[in-house]
């Protein structure tokens, strides 16, 4: 089977929680070259919100 049978779909979406007020999460998509990131945030940690 090639790789040209498949067809990806892709959303993103972050949330502050109900805790937070800012959002350090982020999130790339790129699916024309194959990439996803997923960065978590630091929040609640000595470095982060």
């Amino acid at each position: 089977m090639s790789a040209d049978h498949f067809q990806w779909t892709s959303a993103t979406l972050t949330h502050a929680g109900k805790v937070r007020r800012i959002n350090e999460d982020a999130c790339l998509e790129l699916p024309w070259k194959g990439l996803w990131v997923v960065a978590d945030g630091m929040g609640g940690h000595s470095a982060g919100d």
